[in-house]
């Protein structure tokens, strides 16, 4: 049975009715902590094909760091292994740094403003500082991209359901009925001499 270092090692959200969520999107392997250079190279033999369990088994001497090791070369699904596929090997003494904790993802919902959040919207131009004092009459919290306005949270559920991409909008949408083209946009942002 493959069992999941990096799914123990993600965060969890607890909804209102008490259910627990696995975080299965933030990241909890860190490349940045492998050394550049591999112990060597292995061959998957015939009876380790689909299995990296057996793989980890015969490198280390235990079956857990299966996934350590297909991470290290780039593979996501344990089963694609073939047999005579060539994988590098982490040296031992790295496969644990590598795993790593998830970072702490604010909701937005519940947190005040970051002050540090601010500076992410420090105008380097002119062209910049307009297009900024012309986006804080129109919205009413001005932040970097993909973070989100206070109040709102990180995540929507919707009939029991994860909405992504729900309303990402600051806008009113009454005031924009018509998508807008990529041209009439540029075109709008030269006459407001923003571009």
């Amino acid at each position: 049975m493959l069992i999941s270092q990096l799914f123990r090692a993600k965060r969890t959200f607890i909804k209102e009715n008490g259910d627990v969520l696995l975080d299965i999107i933030s990241s909890t392997f860190d490349f940045s902590k492998a050394e550049d250079t591999s112990a060597g190279y292995i061959q998957v033999k015939e009876e380790e094909q689909m299995r990296p369990d057996l793989v980890a088994e015969r490198i280390y001497g235990d079956q857990k760091k299966w996934e350590l090791l297909l991470k290290y070369n780039g593979i996501s699904n344990p089963f694609s292994l073939i047999e005579g596929q060539i994988l590098l090997v982490p040296p031992f003494r790295n496969l644990n740094k590598m795993l790593s904790s998830p970072g702490l993802v604010v909701e937005k919902g519940i947190e005040k403003l970051n002050i540090a959040e601010d500076k992410l919207l420090s105008p380097k131009t002119v062209k910049d500082k307009k297009r900024i004092d012309a986006l804080k009459n129109k919205v009413k919290e001005l932040v970097p991209p993909n973070v989100n306005v206070a109040g709102n949270k990180n995540v929507k559920v919707k009939n029991g359901k994860v909405i992504f991409g729900d309303d990402v909008t600051q806008i009113n949408k009454d005031d924009c009925p018509v998508p807008i083209s990529r041209a009439r946009l540029i075109q709008q942002l030269i006459k407001s001499n923003l571009f």
